[in-house]
């Protein structure tokens, strides 16, 4: 399948490629079933992140909430202009609050987020405030 031919091309570019150390991607989601993205594309990356950077644009929750992020960026018009929220998965101030970010914007954000607190034994930091 797509998806399988995916995670073979990620396998290969990153293991035969030893000089480069930035690893950068947009939707590597694309064609996977989200339980290939659990089971093998969650490990995938976080088998290579102490190696590469990885610098990567989704639209999969899974993918964000999943992974030890470093750095979330959310980019959305604003005007004629760009608005850039940025943050680690558990920042939030008066103001910003990534995991609300995660939710309210991305398909199946909230549920995700619920799943994976739920595995850390936390209770629902999430509201339902726009952002």
């Amino acid at each position: 399948t797509l998806g399988e031919l995916s995670l073979a091309y990620f396998k290969y570019m990153t293991e035969h490629e030893t000089d480069k150390c930035i690893f950068l991607i947009d939707q590597p989601e694309d064609h996977i079933s989200n339980n290939n993205i659990s089971k093998k594309l969650l490990r995938y990356f976080n088998s290579i992140r102490a190696k590469r950077q990885i610098i990567m644009v989704t639209h999969n929750p899974l993918l964000v909430v999943n992974q030890d992020v470093d750095q979330v960026l959310f980019i959305r018009k604003k005007g004629d202009g760009i608005d850039v929220i940025s943050g680690c998965l558990e920042y939030e101030d008066g103001d910003t609050n990534i995991l609300n970010i995660i939710a309210q914007n991305m398909d199946g954000g909230k549920d995700s987020i619920e799943k994976r607190l739920k595995v850390y034994g936390k209770e629902n930091r999430l509201d339902d405030a726009a952002v």
